[in-house]
């Protein structure tokens, strides 16, 4: 994840992302626990770190198809009926802590204007194709560094080989950040609470050389 350069750029600027991204990796984390050990003061703990990330940037709700995703792919009978109050204590405070400030929002035309910003950068409209084009070609391999695109060439074709558990979710928790964002905000900013499960991607690849794996 260090090998990335964008990790640096916005961790020295005063911006959100890299809390959005922390508390997006959090929850994940949390969830990872909650599978193992439920507790109902674990599941508020995911609410507020969902919450707190909602706050910071609306693409923390990115976050709830990964841990949906995760949950699945522990136990796609059992656990969802399990986790079923846990779940639902998730969203009541994690949905509470946002509607209020949606309320806000709304009262002082704040939202008004981040909506007309999605709709501007939308890949559906022309100026909205070219900055994806822009991202894709210059803007995110800058962020990740051109020199990590072999190892992440090796890694997807790694985890698509294999094909296990841990290979799934690794796979699905980027479409669930990167595709949604190429269609609305196509910016590097956005696609950093991905930048974890691309460094886990690289580390796949790494491990299927035999004479790196010690290093």
């Amino acid at each position: 994840w260090l090998s990335f350069p964008y990790f640096f750029r916005v961790g020295a600027a005063a911006m959100l992302d890299m809390q959005v991204t922390f508390f997006f990796l959090l929850a994940i984390v949390l969830t990872l626990v909650l599978l193992r050990v439920p507790t109902y003061w674990l599941a508020l703990a995911i609410g507020l770190v969902i919450g707190a990330g909602l706050l910071s940037k609306y693409t923390m709700i990115l976050v709830c198809p990964v841990l949906v995703g995760a949950v699945a792919l522990t136990d796609p009978t059992g656990a969802f009926r399990r986790l079923l109050l846990h779940g639902g204590i998730v969203i009541l405070i994690s949905a509470g802590m946002l509607g209020a400030w949606l309320i806000y929002a709304f009262s002082t035309d704040v939202l008004t204007a981040q909506t007309e910003t999605v709709t501007r950068y939308a890949a559906t409209t022309l100026r909205g194709s070219l900055f994806l084009l822009e991202t894709l070609f210059t803007r995110l391999p800058s962020a990740l560094g051109v020199y990590t695109l072999p190892l992440l060439v090796v890694g997807g074709a790694t985890l698509l080989r294999d094909k296990g558990r841990s290979d799934r979710f690794v796979l699905f928790w980027i479409a669930a950040v990167f595709l949604p964002l190429f269609l609305t905000l196509p910016d590097p900013r956005y696609f950093m609470p991905a930048f974890p499960a691309l460094a886990l991607m690289m580390a796949r690849g790494l491990e299927s050389f035999a004479e790196a794996t010690e290093q």
